[in-house]
């Protein structure tokens, strides 16, 4: 009898060890378990969309309108623009003379550190809902809407759209590339795709030429090899595409999902650090970061996002990566970083 008894106890002790061991290389495995988490979480704002820095001034949009924090303790200081009808901000940039430009579905507001000045479809926009931002490389401002595409010139907004060579009006993203290209994503259901312009003629990714796994877009990217990087899905389905061009055309595409590592198929951003260092955001299922050695780890919330989906990224120049969320704002700091991949063996 002591002996079963003995053998019962041995066998829980066994037990809890094992338990206790696979908690521990959870915690070891899973950036932002117990010791090893890492961000910092700041709410309000609570959804956001889009971020811009200058400064020592961060301005986050989104649902709520646009906030101010203070870009050095990440504390929020105030509301831009109370009144001014900006909410539901899609996009933000600043440009080179300071002034900041509001993305919403209102119209496109600039803000000069004084005054607001609007633009909508009297101004000359192809429709008061913009969805995104640019400037090219001449510093020429381009919005993209339901209605077309739009680059502010000398005598005006030039608009581009379907007429023009557009696969369709409506354009959720655009993107000049380093060989002068420029790039269009739209998020139609069943309709979308992408538009790429060379500068001589136009080529087109979509589901029916068998490019694209989905034809919503959400982003578009240029890593540091000069590959394209396109971010598609819809629900529970889509990819990350790759192309690389030759002589400014598009000579080879791949399609990345889940079971190449992946965090979810729908993939909703993209971002890279300087040393190469892919971070791909999944709508729902948090983001996957794929070091230049090619390792993945996925980050979620339980690994310490403020939310899963993550909408836009900035890398400020002290280092720092700043986040926006479905759910707030997820700050993780430049030591934050540079412990973090020098715990997991690369340099960033």
């Amino acid at each position: 009898m002591r002996r079963i008894r003995w053998n019962k106890v041995f066998r829980l002790i066994l037990i809890l060890i094992s338990v206790v061991l696979i908690l521990y290389i959870g915690r070891s495995w899973l950036p932002g378990i117990g010791k090893q988490k890492v961000g910092h979480i700041i709410r309000p704002p609570h959804e956001v969309s889009a971020l811009a820095v200058h400064g020592n001034t961060l301005f986050a949009g989104g649902q709520e309108g646009v906030f101010i924090i203070d870009r050095r303790t990440g504390s929020v200081k105030s509301r831009l623009g109370e009144g001014e009808g900006f909410e539901y901000v899609k996009s933000l940039l600043v440009d080179q003379n300071g002034v900041l430009w509001i993305a919403h579905q209102r119209g496109l507001t600039s803000y000069d550190g004084q005054r607001f000045t609007n633009f909508t479809a009297k101004d000359g926009l192809p429709d008061n809902r913009v969805n995104c931002i640019y400037q090219d490389n001449q510093d020429r401002l381009w919005v993209g809407t339901w209605g077309g595409a739009a680059c502010l010139e000398n005598t005006g907004w030039k608009i581009i759209d379907h007429r023009e060579g557009l696969l369709v009006d409506m354009v959720n993203v655009i993107m000049e590339d380093s060989r002068g290209g420029m790039w269009f994503g739209s998020y139609a259901v069943r309709r979308g795709g992408v538009s790429y312009y060379n500068g001589s003629e136009w080529s087109y990714l979509t589901t029916q030429n068998r490019k694209l796994p989905d034809p919503n877009i959400s982003d578009i990217f240029e890593d540091n090899n000069g590959q394209i990087l396109i971010a598609s899905g819809f629900v529970d389905q889509g990819g990350l595409i790759k192309i690389k061009l030759q002589d400014k055309q598009i000579k080879q595409h791949s399609v990345i999902t889940r079971k190449d590592g992946l965090a979810g198929e729908k993939v909703r951003s993209i971002f890279q650090e300087p040393s190469g260092t892919l971070w791909i955001a999944s709508e729902y299922d948090g983001v996957a970061r794929i070091s230049k050695q090619g390792t993945i780890d996925i980050y979620t919330t339980q690994n310490g996002l403020s939310g899963n989906e993550v909408k836009d990224w900035i890398r400020d120049d002290t280092g720092n990566l700043w986040m926006a969320t479905d759910n707030g704002i997820t700050l993780i700091r430049s030591d934050e970083l540079e412990r973090l991949y020098r715990a997991k063996g690369a340099i960033l």
